[in-house]
């Protein structure tokens, strides 16, 4: 996965149906996104989960507010000097 996101140069992932207990999140920067930030909703049982990452190098989560069965995320770009 961290070679997919590489190599699509992804700011930004959303993923739904993940299966992860937001307790579980650890495994995530040490497999999927090393250093990313992230946001993770609870599947119940066999259905459901979501999860937004994001790289904190390019955009800040500014306001988070997580729901029953969805949340919302405002993210700002960073300014990026290259």
């Amino acid at each position: 996965m961290e070679t997919l996101r590489r190599d699509l140069k992804l700011d930004i992932l959303l993923i739904e149906e993940t299966k992860v207990k937001p307790k579980n999140t650890s495994m995530v920067h040490k497999k999927v996104w090393k250093g990313v930030d992230l946001v993770a909703q609870s599947s119940r049982g066999l259905l459901g989960g979501l999860m937004c990452l994001w790289d904190p190098n390019k955009m800040e989560g500014r306001e988070i507010v997580k729901f029953d069965r969805f949340y919302t995320i405002m993210l700002k770009a960073l300014d990026i000097k290259k």
